[in-house]
């Protein structure tokens, strides 16, 4: 994707401090460590997209031969009712995993575009977000996740940047996390 090379001691810091819970794995290692979480969690359900890596990696495989029920990602041609009911599937999942166009080192933002439309409400309806990376898909930083953005007109499509488990400090400026969306965030790069 680019010729920058990460940090990834780097991002492991900073991803620690926005509280985020960082794997840096071998793709031979994916499958034993998204199991072990998930079970380790109690994870009954869980909500994928149907962003390419996820596909590459076998995961929906991998879940449902492991017992969990997997929440299919929504149909392009999905009529209201259908959407609708998908959207309350996908919220009532304990986690939404998904990947992203990139990675900004220095923010640990993501970039979840509208490239595939079940992104966003599977990164923000359920608890817990796992998003899956390739080494490769790491940038530098906000400008460079906003150069792939505007590449090959995708700014006339949604999206997101995503900065690790939703946060507020509205209420008696008392930091709470996941009213906004997930409480909590993983983050799984392949190496």
């Amino acid at each position: 994707m680019n010729s920058f090379i990460p940090d990834l001691n780097s991002l492991h810091e900073v991803l620690l401090a926005l509280e985020v819970e960082p794997f840096f794995l071998a793709e031979s290692q994916f499958k034993e460590n998204i199991l072990a979480q998930l079970q380790a969690s109690q994870v009954k359900k869980a909500a994928l997209t149907s962003d390419p890596l996820l596909i590459e990696l076998g995961l929906w495989d991998i879940l449902l031969h492991a017992g969990f029920q997997v929440v299919a990602p929504l149909s392009p041609v999905a009529d209201p009712v259908a959407a609708g009911q998908w959207r309350d599937e996908v919220a009532s999942s304990e986690v939404g995993i998904t990947s992203a166009l990139a990675l900004a080192q220095e923010t640990g933002s993501a970039l979840l575009t509208a490239a595939f439309p079940d992104e966003r409400a599977v990164s923000l309806l359920p608890p817990w977000h796992i998003l899956i990376i390739r080494q490769s898909q790491i940038v530098l930083n906000i400008a460079a996740l906003m150069n792939l953005w505007c590449r090959d007109s995708l700014p006339r499509k949604n999206a997101v940047i995503i900065t690790g488990p939703s946060r507020t400090a509205d209420i008696e400026k008392e930091l709470v996390l996941g009213v906004h969306g997930p409480g909590k965030m993983s983050v799984i790069i392949i190496i």
